[in-house]
């Protein structure tokens, strides 16, 4: 599962589904019943839906099991396609990865995380494609970001902790969440006195 329509009626799935299609792609299930719609025939992962609902962006590559740093012709880049078909619109086109996008809340703004330089930060771009604006400047590689309902609140994972930042404060360094981190193996119990 990728994402939920913003209306609450449909799924985004990644799945290989087809008989005969190694590469995955994104489907719609429509909760109320029915075949799952293929949307994409390009390889398409880690889709999300436009906050109106009409469109999806997503990744697309060749490379089936995802390959830290890797450069090269079957990288992933990020696409762009209307929910009722039509030829998707791609936004990058670089050596390198990038994963994880969505649209901002205001519906103007694709966010993904793109490694550059050897480490993996989040990223901005318009919809329609143009110049990028990196977000978090870290140096350790940034994972499964997403955007609170606020539009301003990015939340991500680095180094193995939760992480939140302010989209509207450029230079905020980001706060940790402060959630326990859990170690393997656990500690042994305490006995009881």
């Amino acid at each position: 599962v990728c994402d939920w329509s913003p209306d609450g009626k449909r799924l985004l799935l990644a799945s290989n589904r087809d008989l005969g299609d190694a590469e995955l792609d994104l489907y719609e299930l429509n909760l109320a019943g029915g075949t799952p719609r293929r949307l994409t025939f390009d390889g398409a992962r880690e889709g999300s839906y436009s906050p109106d609902g009409t469109r999806i962006v997503y990744v697309r590559g060749f490379n089936t099991v995802y390959w830290d740093n890797y450069t090269g012709s079957a990288n992933f880049d990020i696409h762009v396609l209307d929910v009722k078909g039509g030829t998707p619109l791609r936004l990058t086109d670089t050596p390198g990865n990038e994963r994880w996008p969505f649209f901002s809340r205001d519906g103007r703004r694709i966010l993904f995380v793109a490694e550059e330089k050897g480490v993996a930060n989040v990223w901005a771009m318009p919809v329609e494609g143009g110049e990028r604006t990196q977000v978090t400047k870290g140096t350790e590689d940034v994972h499964r970001p997403d955007l609170a309902w606020d539009g301003r609140t990015l939340a991500f994972e680095l180094v193995g902790r939760l992480y939140v930042t302010d989209l509207e404060a450029p230079g905020e360094k980001p706060t940790p969440l402060p959630l326990p981190v859990w170690t393997w193996p656990p500690s042994p119990p305490v006995p009881a006195t």
